[in-house]
């Protein structure tokens, strides 16, 4: 019953805040926070209260109750009963906090996105990444290498340490984590588990997107409108339907047509006259740039030629005379 009592009041808090945030904020991001630490929500609505934004954590009965309860009132301008209705659907079962703001996105998201947390996993569970072992030192000494040959990981003594020979892949991901590769784990100071402040869904104006929205900015805006109007251009140059904007194209192919006529006949016009006044002054033929001077190749030696051996007619004769 006493803890029945202390949380009731938790629950009213919960309750009435939901009410007063849903009437004053036109966004709300609602964000997953599973496995993060207490602590890290405390600090995330602290530097978020600092730019007028809040954060409303709870039970996701009570927000429930009090959205429902929001519902048969008369709504403000900026949401609408459509939305809500999907906004409390999206809330179950997960573990939530809503941040409520009327500021840019990228204000909030830049504090949320701060706070993240490794944590090592449980026996059982799904291993979320691959960890591999990379070869060199381990920092053991040989004692253990009964340790690693059991894991079935070549290592090798190099000065009374342990190295691992080659890159030994512990885990994939998907592979149900045991209770020896947790140690291991342990043992390299490796934490697979990374939590962050996930972004589920986001309520602006009265619309409920997803997080992708948060990819959307004035750069990534500017690159698709310049590759529409470059699809449409280029539409309108295949087909021979003009649009506005394919017209500037093809004007430019036109005017370009009626230089290269006008050049081509002598024939003065306004527009062209001093292209055709430098086409006259150019030189027909560029100027052929001199060769590099190639150094004198080097006279090869002259092979010494054997002497001329002397006759043979003599051979045998010259001793008798």
């Amino acid at each position: 019953m006493e803890e029945e009592r202390k949380r009731a009041p938790k629950k009213v808090k919960v309750y009435q805040k939901m009410q007063t945030f849903l009437n004053k904020y036109s966004t709300i991001v609602v964000c997953d926070i599973k496995d993060m630490p207490t602590n890290f929500i405390h600090k995330m609505r602290k530097e978020l209260r600092a730019i007028d934004s809040e954060v409303l954590c709870g039970k996701t009965t009570v927000m429930n109750s009090s959205i429902e309860n929001f519902l048969t009132k008369k709504l403000p301008s900026h949401t609408n009963k459509e939305t809500l209705e999907k906004l409390n659907d999206s809330l179950a079962h997960h573990q939530v906090c809503l941040i409520f703001t009327n500021r840019d996105l990228g204000e909030v998201t830049k504090i949320s996105s701060q706070y993240k947390v490794e944590k090592q996993s449980k026996v059982g569970a799904a291993s979320p990444i691959e960890v591999t072992l990379p070869a060199g030192p381990t920092g053991m000494d040989a004692s253990q290498v009964d340790y690693f040959q059991n894991l079935r990981i070549q290592t090798k003594v190099v000065r009374n340490q342990l190295d691992i020979i080659n890159p030994t892949k512990i885990l994939v991901i998907g592979q149900k984590i045991t209770l020896s590769e947790i140690n291991l784990m342990n043992k390299f100071g490796i934490k697979p588990f990374k939590h962050t402040i996930s972004i589920l869904h986001i309520i602006m104006n009265g619309k409920l997107y997803d997080s992708g929205i948060l990819n959307v900015n004035n750069e990534s805006m500017g690159k698709a409108l310049e590759r529409g109007i470059g699809n449409i251009a280029a539409f309108g140059l295949a087909s021979g339907v003009s649009n506005k904007a394919s017209a500037p194209h093809s004007i430019a192919n036109s005017f370009r047509n009626i230089m290269g006529l006008a050049i081509g006949c002598d024939v003065e016009l306004k527009q062209v006259k001093g292209l055709l006044q430098a086409a006259k002054e150019a030189p027909k033929e560029a100027p052929k740039k001199e060769a590099p001077a190639k150094e004198a190749p080097k006279k090869e030696a002259k092979k010494k030629e054997p002497e001329p051996e002397e006759d043979d007619d003599d051979v045998g004769f010259g001793g008798l005379f």
